[in-house]
């Protein structure tokens, strides 16, 4: 069953260079971002029936932007939680 309702997703982004080389160094003025996503008015996360979908649904948009896969920066999801 699809999840319903609004969640709160904490991420990070990296420099992908950087972190390939075991320099992770974190973008942005703060260490993490917070968005908040609606299962039932965004139809990304529509088929989600978990907080993991959601975790690869976010990962996937935001790291697979470009294509082929050369974009410079890699976003990873902290934590996933209902709001």
């Amino acid at each position: 069953m699809s999840l319903r309702g609004q969640f709160k997703v904490l991420k990070m982004a990296f420099d992908r260079e950087a972190a390939e080389q075991g320099n992770i160094k974190v973008l942005g003025k703060t260490d993490t971002r917070e968005e908040i996503i609606d299962c039932d008015t965004n139809e990304l996360f529509a088929g989600c029936e978990s907080v993991m979908d959601i975790e690869d649904v976010v990962e996937t948009f935001w790291n697979r932007l470009n294509d082929p896969y050369t974009n410079t920066t890699i976003v990873k999801v902290i934590k996933v939680e209902p709001c």
